[in-house]
């Protein structure tokens, strides 16, 4: 059984999404290789900012999912693609808090609308991307006004963190072999259900909801939003005392 407060928290991730959702201007219907698709035609900074935040949501759930069902290696694998999601949204939401875009704000935001084809030739094409290096993102994300003392303490611990779930991503001998187990061993393909790795993966995930509900709250200040920030930092407050957690400011 997973943490029920986790249902919760996602019921008031949604309402604040749709909240921003309805800040921006909504996407609209185009032709893509001959079919309707939709698409943002204005390309916006917050328009970004709520796509990646629908993206976070919607893997948020489907970690729930993987978690319920004991299938902790792909849990990790979305975990890694939501925790770059989450290092997208600071980094862009920091650059209009403070309003300090850098060339790579740009960079980000020019690959983001990228199209993934080039159809103007005979057949379609992949288009390669100008990716902003994740090393780049978080020495923004961990520094932005410059005056942080130690901002490499930071960085580093998000590299390791990332550096666990790559394991996942990539299919790490070590991770893998978390899938052995039992009396007689073998592996085990169909989830890991009642076991020790699905407690220590619902632990993990906790965190992982937590910092989703001040990474929308933050959000909410980059949309001048102060009022939805602030009742989302309540929440936050009260999903950790429902954990038994105290990380009210002293």
């Amino acid at each position: 059984m997973t943490n029920p407060t986790y249902g919760i928290a996602l019921s008031n991730l949604e309402v604040v999404l749709k909240e921003l959702i309805n800040a921006v201007p909504p996407p609209q219907e185009v032709l893509r290789h001959g079919h309707p698709a939709y698409r943002c035609a204005e390309q916006t900074i917050e328009q970004a900012i709520v796509l990646k935040l629908v993206r976070y949501v919607s893997g948020l759930r489907a970690c729930l999912l993987l978690l319920e069902h004991g299938f902790v290696q792909e849990l990790g694998t979305v975990q890694r693609a939501v925790q770059d999601i989450e290092e997208d949204v600071t980094f862009l939401s920091l650059s209009i808090i403070l309003n300090k875009p850098t060339d790579n704000h740009t960079r980000l935001l020019d690959s983001f609308w990228q199209e993934e084809f080039d159809t103007s030739g005979p057949r379609p094409t992949s288009v390669p991307r100008d990716m902003v290096p994740r090393s780049k993102i978080r020495a923004y994300n961990a520094n932005p006004n410059g005056i942080n003392p130690d901002p490499s303490t930071t960085i580093d611990v998000v590299r390791t963190v990332s550096s666990l779930y790559s394991g996942f991503v990539h299919g790490a001998a070590g991770h893998i072999m978390d899938l052995y187990g039992g009396n007689p061993p073998s592996f085990h393909t169909d989830g890991l259900p009642g076991t020790i790795r699905q407690e220590e993966h619902d632990e993990d995930l906790w965190n992982q909801f937590y910092r989703g509900i001040l990474l929308m709250a933050e959000a909410c200040i980059a949309f001048r939003d102060q009022e939805l920030s602030n009742r989302l930092r309540i929440f936050a407050e009260q999903f950790a005392a429902a954990d038994g957690r105290d990380y009210s400011p002293a």
